[in-house]
């Protein structure tokens, strides 16, 4: 496996489990938020300065989640994403790009 081959599989393995951990702990009253997939991603650009840097998809359909991250702040949000929806599902405000071999 080339090394940018093992850097995708680390970041999907990575963003797997930050979502199973996130679905874990959220209580079950938790609202999340929601809004037309463009003006959250849009939104996100202007206020966060935040790119789409990956998306995941399950079998050639629509993405189903999104990470958007800044390179100048270093925050991130990772979004559950529908044709015309779009829900945050997870955010913070410090990230590090970890580029290795998975063990």
């Amino acid at each position: 496996m080339n090394r940018e081959a093992a850097w995708y599989f680390g970041a999907i393995v990575a963003l797997f489990v930050m979502l199973l951990v996130w679905l874990a702990a959220a209580p079950a009253s938790a609202q999340m938020l929601c809004g037309p997939r463009r003006e959250v991603i849009n939104a996100l650009k202007q206020s966060a300065n935040e790119t789409e840097i990956w998306s995941g998809k399950h079998s050639g359909s629509e993405p189903l989640v999104m990470l958007l991250l800044s390179g100048k702040n270093g925050t991130w949000t990772l979004i559950a994403v529908r044709p015309d929806v779009a829900c945050v599902i997870g955010a913070g405000s410090n990230s590090t790009l970890i580029i290795g071999v998975p063990a």
